[in-house]
């Protein structure tokens, strides 16, 4: 009885190897056969966020109303990916559509209305717009951290971009403006990475301390207007790629870090109007080879003649 006990544990023990071994075996054979037939789980896509269409009919019970005032969206409005404002919406307050992870793309039927603070920051989902044609301020924070937006077209009636109104939206490549914008705000495309150029046309006569930090993807800078009297801290700080940059006559300042940190920068032109150039507006990090900038300077003016306060000691002057 003894020996037939015996006998029948260790059959069980060999049996439960058998099967362990046997499912392991089927296990690596299945991973095996997976990264061998070629066949793999596609990456998850996101879809590409329709046109806007204003004339399609808007749902009432999608927004919180107080009055013609929207305040917030409802938990329907929340779930929806494709939003257009209806008439009846006079204004949208702070922060109203703001930290939704779900809306793609929002137009308006109403073109007069009215947009408070950060509407839609954090709608990290949110890849198109079509902002109201009479709009004449891009709010504070209105698309800070929307970091799937890829384009903004800002309407000819805007004359002023808020503070942070971009902030941080790092899939942005191309802005269009119209030639009212004359003020843009401090860290309004600040950490844009992806932004290449921007036309600052001759009406913009006011841009804000950080507004173009670490645009990395930023490759010149062409200011124009004869009215813009100081280019503010940081301004076009941790610009990796910026290679060239034109400061008009009427600039009197240059702040500190205006353009520090910019490794690739190797063209300067400086107007005869400068009469304050911070000496870190053009310092960079300590790099093993560092670009040699040539300054284009008219001769016995400011700059000339503090050239050696704000240059480095390799760098050059070519008068013009």
């Amino acid at each position: 009885m003894f020996g037939d006990n015996m006998k029948n544990k260790m059959l069980l023990r060999v049996l439960r190897i058998a099967i362990c071994v046997m499912f392991l075996t089927v296990f690596i054979g299945f991973c095996t056969g997976c990264q061998n037939s070629g066949e793999h789980i596609p990456d998850p896509v996101v879809e590409e966020a329709p046109e806007i269409n204003v004339s399609l009919p808007s749902e009432d019970d999608c927004f919180a109303w107080e009055g013609n005032e929207i305040r917030a969206l409802t938990e329907k409005g929340q779930g929806e990916k494709y939003i257009v404002v209806p008439q009846r919406a006079t204004k949208i307050r702070d922060e109203a559509f703001s930290k939704n992870t779900v809306l793609r793309t929002i137009g308006f039927q109403n073109q007069d209305i009215e947009l408070g603070n950060n509407v839609f920051k954090e709608c990290s989902f949110l890849a198109k717009v079509q902002l109201p044609s009479n709009l004449d301020r891009v709010p504070d924070g209105t698309f800070q951290w929307c970091t799937s937006l890829e384009d903004a077209d800002i309407p000819a009636s805007v004359t002023e971009i808020g503070n942070e109104a971009f902030y941080q939206c790092v899939l942005l490549k191309k802005v269009s403006h119209g030639p009212a914008l004359e003020k843009i705000g401090n860290h309004a495309f600040q950490i844009c990475n992806t932004l290449t150029s921007f036309d600052f046309t001759p009406e913009i006569n006011s841009i804000g301390y950080y507004a173009f930090a670490y645009c990395r993807s930023l490759e010149s800078v062409t200011l124009q207007s004869t009215e813009l009297q100081e280019i503010e801290k940081a301004t076009f700080a941790y610009c990796d790629i910026l290679r060239s940059v034109v400061i008009p006559e009427g600039v009197e300042k240059i702040g500190a870090e205006a353009f520090s940190d910019c490794p690739k920068l190797e063209e300067i032109q400086l107007p005869k109007s400068l009469a304050e150039i911070d000496k870190t507006a053009f310092g960079t990090l300590k790099l093993a080879n560092p670009v040699v900038k040539k300054f284009k300077i008219i001769k016995d003016s400011y700059a000339d003649i503090h050239f050696s306060e704000f240059a480095k000691q390799d760098d050059q002057v070519v008068h013009y």
